[in-house]
């Protein structure tokens, strides 16, 4: 297990970059921030935030090679009886939205990084067809037994998906890029995108060993810090342009809390995340005269 090098930028593969902090896991308040997050003495590696000067992602330089990455993801999650069993509100009125939008009432959905299900069970309960990719062998069984079909990546393009749920999983993978490449193929309607926004303004604070503001930029695991910018960047690179639904679609679901009726507006200006519908680009075409 070790660290291994990113050579150029993973959103817009860009070599051109600067270096923002450079600190070592196991040292100072870093250290003591890893060994109290992670309950586990931390790993020998460095702390490299380095910025792109081309579409301006932070990303972390060096990260866990494959095996490193699968211990992240397994021995250090949590134990699945800490997970509710709830039906989300969030999350069906948030189906409910999608498919007014696509003028569907049965969607095919992907909630591809799924962690413990949330999502992906809540559309497989509205009669959704649901599938989801997990890399944790643990939590994709735990999701299967709750009627999702738990697939492979290389299963991905073998399907056609009205919406691909992406929901705090870009700043998780190595290569941003190349996983929308993979999955614009599978799209017929719907990429959600939902993750941290980050703030460079951050970085003086973490360099001072202030870490209250470290989730966009965490350690191990955020290796991509997203702004509007880079995401915005990313998602013209792979073919998809943005759209933003309708007051009508947003507000597809019937609820009278305060909470639920501010949630759909609050995800697109939440300050501190960033939330994004894309499409597949239309293509102009031509007409005999």
């Amino acid at each position: 297990m070790k660290f291994v090098e990113r050579e150029c930028c993973p959103a817009c593969e860009g070599t051109r970059s600067r270096t923002l902090l450079e600190l070592s896991f196991g040292e100072g308040p870093l250290g003591d921030f890893v060994h109290e997050f992670y309950r586990r003495e931390p790993l020998d590696g460095t702390y490299r935030l380095d910025e792109c000067l081309d579409c301006g992602l932070i990303f972390q330089r060096f990260i866990a090679d494959d095996e490193l990455m699968a211990r992240l993801y397994t021995d250090y999650a949590r134990p699945a009886e800490d997970v509710p069993l709830a039906l989300h509100a969030a999350d069906t009125h948030e189906l409910q939205s999608l498919a007014a939008f696509l003028g569907k009432s049965r969607l095919k959905i992907l909630d591809y990084g799924t962690g413990w299900g949330s999502w992906p069970i809540s559309a497989s309960k509205l009669g959704h067809d649901a599938f989801a990719t997990e890399l944790a062998p643990h939590r994709a069984r735990w999701v299967a037994e709750q009627g999702v079909t738990v697939i492979t990546d290389a299963e991905i393009p073998d399907h056609r998906f009205d919406v691909i749920n992406l929901e705090q999983v870009l700043e998780h993978v190595p290569e941003p890029l190349e996983l929308l490449r993979s999955l614009a193929p599978a799209l017929r309607g719907v990429l959600k995108l939902s993750l941290p926004n980050s703030d460079r303004r951050h970085i003086a604070e973490l360099a001072r060993g202030n870490f209250r503001h470290v989730m966009a930029f965490h350690p191990y695991e955020h290796v991509n810090s997203f702004n509007r910018r880079a995401l915005a960047a990313l998602v013209e690179r792979v073919g998809l342009s943005e759209v933003r639904p309708s007051l009508r679609h947003l507000y597809a679901f019937r609820s009278t809390s305060p909470k639920d009726l501010a949630r759909p507006i609050w995800r697109f200006h939440n300050p501190s995340n960033l939330y994004l519908w894309a499409v597949v680009k239309r293509r102009c075409s031509s007409r005999p005269n």
